[in-house]
Parts: structure tokens; C-alpha cells; sequence
């Protein structure tokens, strides 16, 4: 037979964890999430070496003659590329340099959105 202590104990267990579900449900989004913040310079550096690898894989493999409408499509928007290994080079740095300038617009126009 069960005491009515114990049944009492029970109905208050239930019902604390009934309270802490309204509680949980009522909370909104936005206060169970922080604000996230990109750092600027570490997604402007994270671009400049991916544009700057990019470039590189489609010049080695233009080199051993795979990937030649990537490479005909390089030198129409690159004027100093070129399979040489200044071309190449000079690429590499401008692609660098432009993925730093864009991937710290980005971090940076994200994080004025995101206040």
C-alpha cells in the first residue's frame, strides 16, 4: 500500500516538472541562443589562403593539361595570369588579396547585422 507522503511527493515531482516545461517552452529563441560574432580578420585570412590555393590546384593541373576552360577563363579575368611560374605567383597574391578584402566585409557587415 502506498503512503500519502510518498503519493504526495509524487504529485509534487509532476508537478515541478510540468512548471519547468511551461517555463522552458515560454523562453524564446533568442534568449537561449547567443549572439554569434565572426572575427573579421580570421574569415579574411581563412579566404585569402583557400582563393590563393584555389588558384594554385587549377594551375598544376592546367600544367599537366587537365582544366583548360578554367584556365582560358583565369586569363580572361586575371590580366598577369599565365602558366609561368610568375603568372602563377602574381595570381596567387591577387586572389589572396581579394579573398582578405571580401571575407573581412563579410565577418564585418555580419557582425553590424547581427547587433
Amino acid at each position: 500500500m502506498v503512503s500519502k507522503s510518498s503519493n504526495k511527493r509524487a504529485r509534487r515531482t509532476s508537478k515541478q516538472k510540468n512548471t519547468s516545461k511551461n517555463t522552458f517552452s515560454q523562453l524564446e529563441l533568442s534568449q537561449l541562443t547567443p549572439k554569434l560574432r565572426w572575427n573579421p580578420f580570421a574569415l579574411g585570412y581563412t579566404f585569402a589562403i583557400f582563393g590563393a590555393a584555389w588558384v594554385l590546384i587549377i594551375s598544376l593541373a592546367g600544367k599537366m593539361g587537365y582544366m583548360q576552360s578554367q584556365i582560358t577563363m583565369m586569363q580572361q579575368y586575371h590580366n598577369i595570369y599565365s602558366l609561368s611560374f610568375f603568372g602563377i605567383i602574381g595570381s596567387m597574391a591577387y586572389a589572396a588579396i581579394c579573398g582578405l578584402i571580401f571575407g573581412f566585409l563579410i565577418a564585418w557587415l555580419y557582425n553590424k547585422f547581427v547587433d
